[in-house]
C-alpha cells in the first residue's frame, strides 16, 4: 500500500501543532499556548526560507491554520498584533502572486485553489474595511481563473460523452474542492456576487449529471475508486446545500451518500491503495453530521483498525474523527482537513 503520510497536508509538524491546539482548547494559563505560538511563528519563517509557499505543505497552509485557531479563540494568549503582522504578510504575498503571475496549477495543495481558500477564510476578520478591497479583488480574479479551469474540464466531454469512469480522480477532486470552497465565499460589496452563484449552479448541475450517469450503469461497471470519488462528491453536495440552506441539495446529498456507501466493498478497499482515501471521505461524512447505519459504522471501524495495523501509521486527524474525540466546534475544520488531504 502506498505511503500516504505525505497526504497529511504535506507537513507532519503542522499537523501536530494543529492537533495540539485542538487538544489545548480554551484552557487559561497553559504554558503550551506560549510554546504553540512560538512554534507556529518559527515554522512559517522556516517555510518562507525554503520558498515553500503552497497551501498543502507551505506558508499559505500554515497561515490558514493560524487564522482558524485565532478565529476559534483556541489560544487566548496569542499576541494578536504579532499574528496579524504575519497574516498580513501572507495576504500581501498572495495578492502580488495573483496580480503579477498567472499560475498553471489550479489544485488546492499547490495552486490557486489553496490561495483562494486562505483568502476566503481571512476576509471576514480583516479590518478596517478598506483593507478588504484588494483581498476581494484577489478573490474574484482567482475565482475567474478557477471557473475557466472548471469549464475546460466539462468541455472535454463535448462531442464524446464520458461515463463516470472516464473522469480522472484529480478532475473530480478539483470539482469537489472548488464546489465546497465557493459556498464559503462571503457577500462582497465591492464586486458582483452573482458570478459566484452562477458558477455554483453550473457546478451543481454537472455533479447531478455525474450522479445520474452512475445510476444508469451496472454496479460492476464502476470501480471502487470511482465509488469513493462519487461518495466524496455526495458529501460536498450535501454540505454545500446545508451551508447555503438549499434543502433539496442537502436531502439529495444524504440519499447519494447512503447509496454510494452501500456499494463500497470494504474487504476490497481495505486491501487496496484506496483505504486511507476512503477513511478520509468517511471523516467528511462524520464531521458533516450525516447519520450512518450501525452495521456500516462497525465495518468502517474494523477497516480503520486493520488499516492502522497493516500500515503502522498513526493518523491523528482520523483518530480524532473516527475515535469520536472531536468537539462539535471543531468539526468544520476537521472536515476541511479531510477534504484537503483526500
Amino acid at each position: 500500500m502506498e505511503n500516504t503520510i505525505m497526504n497529511h497536508l504535506g507537513n507532519r509538524s503542522s499537523e501536530k501543532l494543529l492537533i495540539k491546539a485542538i487538544q489545548t482548547g480554551k484552557t487559561r494559563g497553559n504554558k503550551d499556548k506560549d510554546h504553540l505560538t512560538e512554534s507556529f511563528q518559527k515554522l512559517i519563517a522556516e517555510l518562507y526560507d525554503e520558498e515553500n509557499t503552497t497551501f498543502g505543505s507551505g506558508v499559505v497552509g500554515m497561515a490558514w491554520r493560524l487564522e482558524w485557531i485565532v478565529q476559534k479563540k483556541l489560544l487566548l494568549r496569542f499576541d494578536l498584533h504579532e499574528v496579524e503582522e504575519i497574516l498580513e504578510d501572507v495576504d500581501n504575498f498572495i495578492y502580488k502572486r495573483t496580480i503579477y503571475q498567472n499560475a498553471s496549477d489550479f489544485s488546492l495543495a499547490n495552486g490557486l485553489l489553496g490561495d483562494l481558500y486562505y483568502l476566503v477564510n481571512r476576509l471576514d476578520r480583516i479590518s478596517p474595511e478598506v483593507k478588504k478591497i484588494p483581498i476581494a479583488k484577489c478573490i474574484f480574479i482567482l475565482i475567474d481563473r478557477l471557473s475557466t479551469a472548471f469549464s475546460a474540464i466539462i468541455s472535454s466531454n463535448v462531442g464524446s460523452p464520458k461515463n463516470v469512469n472516464d473522469w480522472s480522480t484529480d478532475q473530480l477532486k478539483f470539482i469537489s474542492q472548488l464546489f465546497h470552497i465557493l459556498s464559503f465565499v462571503p457577500f462582497l460589496p465591492y464586486t458582483e456576487y452573482g458570478v459566484i452563484q452562477q458558477l455554483i449552479d453550473k457546478m451543481s448541475n454537472f455533479i447531478k449529471y455525474l450522479f445520474i450517469e452512475s445510476l444508469d450503469m451496472h454496479s460492476d461497471e464502476i470501480s471502487q475508486e470511482r465509488y469513493i470519488d462519487l461518495l466524496m462528491l455526495s458529501v460536498c453536495y450535501h454540505n454545500v446545500g446545508k451551508k447555503l440552506k438549499i434543502g433539496r441539495w442537502e436531502k439529495r446529498g444524504k440519499q447519494y451518500i447512503a447509496h454510494y456507501i452501500s456499494l463500497i466493498n470494504f474487504d476490497e478497499v481495505c486491501s487496496s491503495v484506496y483505504a486511507e482515501k476512503f477513511l478520509r471521505v468517511y471523516g467528511l461524512i462524520v464531521s458533516s453530521g450525516v447519520a450512518i447505519e450501525m452495521n456500516t459504522k462497525i465495518l468502517i471501524e474494523k477497516l480503520w483498525i486493520e488499516y492502522q495495523s497493516s500500515n503502522q501509521i498513526r493518523n491523528d486527524l482520523l483518530e480524532v474523527i473516527i475515535g469520536g474525540n472531536a468537539k462539535p466546534s471543531h468539526s468544520a475544520m476537521i472536515s476541511d482537513l479531510q477534504l484537503v488531504s483526500i
